[in-house]
């Protein structure tokens, strides 16, 4: 049955990560899970689509075995008009077109609410996918309009079957919305590990905006002037967050043993973490970073104020602090013991080989599948 099943992912933003076009520059989490994802089911056997935004590609593509469908351009319309014309119809019309078995959406948004409406109206099946705790801490998410929350969250209680990425999660939509989930873990591409020469010894990668707290890294690096920091992150879209974006870029300008990159696309990270000796997450909220299992893979430490509920052995994978001050102690530690840096590096490989491998997740979507459409 599963060589059979088809799965479309509804993933308006994951052009970019999928081209790995290194002239749209966006690039985002959830795309990155749902790429990784979808790459995996086509290499299983599954017939496999993708819903992406127009950026000047075909109507259709194969890239990876993965037929993309394109929509509507990234800002077309005439605003409050186009939330139906041309994006609601857009995006029907491709899901309309791809006329998959199980429709797949990470993160919330009003495309939650269209796609499981969708999946009502002709009897097809929609999963959705959390890409943050905040996705179900009603008030928390990324939604800028009332009737953008009302129907996510419409979607949300009316999809076939919600997959959180952890024990917390499961928690608030249980709580919050009355939903019973499935803790389905983030997964990532095992690749040749290049071991270049640790030039850098501070990493922060992320989008550039205000929950990622990117002023935070730049108050750790003027406190550890002995140490080198490189903070690596484009501009947020929408909501005038390149103003933001700018204003950070400008203070880091100012920091001597600190490196601003900006944006890099998806498929040229990989050299930045093989050229670090340890990743700092300074987010208020998250899911599950990939930028984590970036890290762990190459036995790289990662020091958070987030809790990634990552533990092995009963040892916790990353180490998590409470406080700035608290960061700087562990950080200084981390790179001045060799012996505790091996040893939490270790864990981190082999925390990631067990738990997060595409045919670890795979599997486990593969049962979802089957009581899905069974």
């Amino acid at each position: 049955m599963t060589k059979l099943l088809h799965i479309c992912f509804v993933a308006l933003q994951a052009y970019p990560v999928i081209t790995n076009d290194p002239s749209l520059k966006e690039v985002g989490g959830a795309e990155v899970q749902q790429c990784i994802l979808a790459k995996a089911f086509a290499k299983r056997g599954y017939r496999v689509s993708m819903i992406c935004l127009d950026y000047g590609q075909p109507d259709e593509l194969f890239i990876s075995g993965i037929r993309v469908i394109k929509a509507h351009k990234p800002h077309e319309g005439i605003p409050v008009l186009r939330f139906i014309y041309p994006r609601a119809t857009s995006i029907w019309q491709a899901m309309k077109m791809a006329n998959a078995d199980i429709y797949y959406q990470r993160a919330a948004g009003s495309q939650t609410g269209l796609v499981s409406f969708f999946c009502r109206h002709v009897g097809k099946k929609m999963i959705f996918a959390t890409a943050s705790d905040t996705d179900l801490m009603p008030g928390k998410q990324r939604i800028r309009y009332k009737r953008d929350k009302l129907i996510y969250e419409w979607g949300l209680k009316n999809s076939n079957l919600i997959v959180t990425q952890s024990i917390t999660q499961q928690e608030l939509c249980a709580k919050n919305y009355n939903r019973e989930s499935v803790c389905i873990r983030s997964c990532y591409e095992f690749s040749s590990i290049i071991e270049d020469d640790k030039q850098i010894d501070v990493l922060w990668v992320a989008t550039v905006r205000s929950v990622k707290r990117p002023e935070f890294f730049l108050e750790l690096a003027q406190k550890m002037p002995e140490l080198s920091f490189k903070m690596i992150g484009g501009a947020s879209n929408g909501n005038n967050w390149e103003s933001y974006y700018c204003q950070i870029k400008e203070l880091a300008a100012r920091i001597p043993n600190l490196e601003f990159v900006g944006f890099v696309p998806y498929g040229e990270i990989d050299q930045h973490f093989n050229t670090s000796r340890l990743f700092v997450n300074t987010s208020e909220y998250e899911g599950f970073p990939n930028t984590f299992l970036q890290s762990w893979i190459r036995g790289i430490p990662t020091v958070s104020f987030f809790n990634p509920e990552a533990v092995i052995k009963g040892r916790q994978v990353s180490v998590v602090v409470n406080s700035i001050d608290e960061m700087i102690v562990k950080i200084k530690e981390l790179l001045a013991s060799s012996k505790e840096y091996n040893e939490i590096g270790n864990i981190c490989k082999e925390y990631v080989q067990q738990f997060h491998s595409t045919d670890k997740i795979v599997d486990e979507y593969t049962k979802v599948f089957e009581t899905l459409i069974t």
